[in-house]
């Protein structure tokens, strides 16, 4: 009962701490009509993982599997990285717990980055309502995969970075058997977009994400 109470609490609090940082960066008016309504479009991604990529090649990079007994060095790069995530470690430990696996990146052994993923057989209860939705109407074989999470260190993109860290990430899934990955990535976000597109991620749905009230969350698929 503990655990499920202090879940409540961490919940509880990362909704306070986004609304506050919504109402900093919106504005009282803007934030009024957040708390209301929203509307995000963002596009469904697809990549086969049997096609290799040019990136794989690059040597900057050295990608590494995440063992849970390395969860605290994961916890630090968070807090480090000021990652808005309200409890890391408590996240981290839910993933975890939910059968998601991550890779992470290093340079010059400095982790920089990280990629959080899950199969068709991975509880998706702790991951943002597009991912459970991708999920439960896409992941039809347990040789599919969906990306969770993919950050890079701001200061350590470019040169290829995120390029090399993507492409290396796909060809270890592809060694562990997996065939498809799905992905998704706002419509709006064309930094990322051009980076999947360079990355042969093909656009294959539109998705409509419609929220009310900052809690109940509506989601469409079309053609995109």
């Amino acid at each position: 009962m503990s655990y499920l109470k202090d879940c409540h609490i961490d919940k509880a609090l990362e909704r306070l701490k986004q609304t506050y940082k919504s109402y900093k960066s919106l504005g009282f008016i803007n934030f009024i009509t957040h708390a209301f309504y929203i509307k995000q479009e963002a596009l469904l991604l697809l990549k086969n993982l049997h096609e290799l990529s040019p990136y794989e090649s690059f040597n900057k990079l050295q990608i590494h599997p995440l063992h849970k007994s390395q969860k605290s060095e994961l916890v630090e790069f968070y807090n480090l990285a000021s990652i808005s995530v309200f409890n890391p470690d408590r996240l981290i430990e839910k993933y975890l717990d939910d059968g998601h696996k991550c890779f992470y990146a290093t340079k010059n052994d400095k982790m920089i980055g990280y990629f959080w993923w899950g199969g068709k057989q991975s509880n998706y209860k702790n991951c943002l309502p597009i991912l459970r939705y991708i999920h439960k109407k896409c992941l039809k074989q347990n040789d599919d995969v969906l990306g969770i999470d993919f950050f890079i260190l701001p200061e350590a993109r470019g040169d290829g970075t995120a390029l090399e860290f993507y492409a290396k990430v796909c060809r270890e899934l592809n060694h562990l058997g997996y065939k498809h990955m799905f992905g998704s990535v706002l419509s709006d976000n064309r930094a990322a977009r051009w980076t999947y597109d360079l990355l042969g991620l093909a656009v294959i749905k539109k998705v409509t994400i419609h929220r009310l009230f900052n809690y109940k969350t509506f989601i469409m698929l079309s053609d995109a």
